[in-house]
């Protein structure tokens, strides 16, 4: 007889009662996966940029022909 083997006057129940109620799964729970591209930059790549254009003002105030 091993070490934990369980003796006839402590029965194991396998089917006995679920330690937590059946909870429906949420819609976030039941969203599909997104597909994983490994070759990826970065884990948030999904394809879409924003571009902002800054002015910078000290280089198109001063030309080369006005500093001489």
């Amino acid at each position: 007889m091993g070490l934990f083997a369980s003796r006839p006057e402590e029965p194991f129940e396998w089917a006995g009662l679920p330690s937590e109620p059946l909870v429906p799964p949420s819609d976030a729970e039941l969203l599909e996966t997104p597909p994983v591209d490994p070759f990826a930059i970065s884990a948030n790549s999904d394809g879409t940029s924003i571009m902002i254009r800054i002015a910078d003002d000290a280089a198109a105030s001063s030309s080369p022909a006005e500093d001489q």
